[in-house]
C-alpha cells in the first residue's frame, strides 16, 4: 500500500509523493497498478513535501516513470525545491522526465 497522499484532478492522478514508497518491493508496478485501477492515463508527481532527493531517489522516481510510459500513461513531476532543483541540473546527467515548478503549471502544460 502507497503511503504517498493521491487525489485525482481533471482527469489527473496526483500523488503527494511519499520518498519511502520508492524502496516498497516492485515499487513501479504499485504505482502502474493503481493507475490503472483508476483508469487514468496523466500522472504527476508532486515533490513538494520532500526536502531533499538523492541520486537513488532520481534513478527510482526515473523508473517509476518509464514505467508508467511504457503502459501509455504521461507523466510530469512538480515541486522539486530550488537546492535539489540546482544539484539535480549541476551534477546529474539529464533528467529523462518532465519537471515543472508546481501542481498548477504542471496541469496548465498538459
Amino acid at each position: 500500500m502507497l503511503k504517498s497522499n493521491t487525489s485525482i484532478v481533471d482527469g489527473f492522478v496526483i500523488f503527494d509523493l511519499n520518498i519511502e514508497d520508492l524502496y516498497i518491493p516492485n515499487y513501479h508496478y504499485v504505482f502502474s497498478e493503481f493507475c490503472a485501477q483508476k483508469q487514468k492515463l496523466k500522472v504527476l508527481f508532486n515533490l513538494e513535501g520532500i526536502d531533499v532527493l538523492t541520486s537513488s531517489d532520481l534513478l527510482a522516481i526515473q523508473k517509476v516513470v518509464d514505467t508508467l510510459h511504457l503502459g501509455g500513461i504521461k507523466t510530469a513531476v512538480c515541486g522539486i525545491n530550488p537546492h535539489s532543483a540546482s544539484l539535480i541540473y549541476t551534477f546529474s546527467d539529464e533528467v529523462g522526465f518532465s519537471t515543472y515548478l508546481n501542481v498548477q503549471d504542471a496541469l496548465d502544460a498538459f
